[in-house]
């Protein structure tokens, strides 16, 4: 399977058509109503203290990196991969367990001690889902929801399907519009930063530090009542890289004529963790291409159409 770094190809092509649009700091704005959108399973490899059992480390977890975020954001909204994301990838290179030695648990206690340096990280790629969903548990503990600032609201979704909201002095909720399927938090986030311009935010700051999110939310910068929306895909310990998908988003347009859905798609197409890019065409070379000849690209704004209905499969086979 030929793989390649999309991540490098992606923003170094960025860099170059939009420079404006990439910050080391956030831009300033007037609004005081922002929410935080957060691919959350990054953070599963922050490395517990030494001795911690799952729910130490999940209040640790909670106090060290959750609760500052609630102090800039008045709704955080953190989401994790599904049990499923690791077995889609699993084939790949990149997302194979093949090198790790640490067994798979049908289900972590939230009494078990965790293990420190190497032997934590290779269980948490084991045992991402699980670990998730039991720090996930931990997190509904009535003493841990009392950790919520006053007025923020903390909503936490996957690994399972359901996703819960967490308020200082309240129960834990369900909250129904934004119970999802969705294997990967790639595009769950979506349906989350829908939902958070239903519920009245106009600024919105997704944190992620993966390529395809970038492109999704370049996409989707145009949806009704949404302002601003910008993606923090800073690397720990790196420079700060503030993407401006509402800039970008618009400069496709006026500056380069080239449709966002466009530019989706010749993304996707050119590979991605589970398809393979054309062998020696990389993808800053599909995407250089696109914007070369948009309008020799217009055709493959058919493939969002609804697929051919049964009858005319039918003719088909007639």
């Amino acid at each position: 399977m030929n793989q390649q770094s999309k991540s490098k190809d992606t923003f170094d092509f960025l860099k170059e058509k939009f420079p404006l649009g990439i910050h080391s700091t956030y831009p300033s704005t007037l609004h005081q109503k922002q929410a935080l959108v957060v691919d959350a399973s990054s953070l599963l490899h922050i490395n517990p203290r030494a001795g911690s059992t799952v729910f130490e480390h999940s209040i640790y977890f909670f106090d060290e990196h959750i609760i500052p975020l609630l102090v800039d954001y008045s709704r955080v909204d953190l989401i994790f991969d599904s049990s499923e994301s690791q077995q889609l990838k699993s084939f790949t290179h990149r997302h194979g367990t093949k090198k790790t030695v640490s067994p798979k648990y049908d289900k972590i206690p939230q009494n078990s001690q965790l293990p420190t340096g190497k032997a934590y990280q290779n269980f948490v790629v084991s045992n991402r889902a699980r670990l998730a969903a039991t720090i996930v548990e931990c997190w509904k503990d009535p003493q841990v929801i009392q950790k919520v600032p006053f007025g923020s609201v903390l909503v936490v979704a996957g690994p399972s399907e359901v996703a819960i909201k967490l308020e200082k002095d309240q129960q834990p909720v369900d909250i129904v519009e934004l119970e999802s399927n969705h294997i990967e938090a790639d595009s769950r986030l979506i349906l989350h930063i829908d939902q958070l311009i239903q519920s009245s935010y106009s600024n919105i700051v997704v944190k992620s530090i993966d390529t395809d999110v970038i492109i999704l939310c370049i996409y989707y910068a145009s949806l009704p009542r949404l302002e601003n929306l910008l993606v923090d895909a800073t690397v720990p310990k790196k420079t700060k890289k503030i993407i401006d998908c509402t800039y970008i988003h618009n400069q496709l347009i006026d500056k380069y004529y080239v449709n966002p859905l466009q530019f989706l798609i010749i993304y996707a197409l050119s590979g991605c963790d589970t398809c393979s890019f054309i062998r020696n065409v990389s993808k800053k070379k599909f995407m250089q291409t696109l914007f070369e000849a948009p309008a020799d690209f217009t055709d493959l704004e058919n493939l969002t159409f609804p697929i051919a209905n049964i009858d005319n499969v039918s003719l088909v086979h007639t």
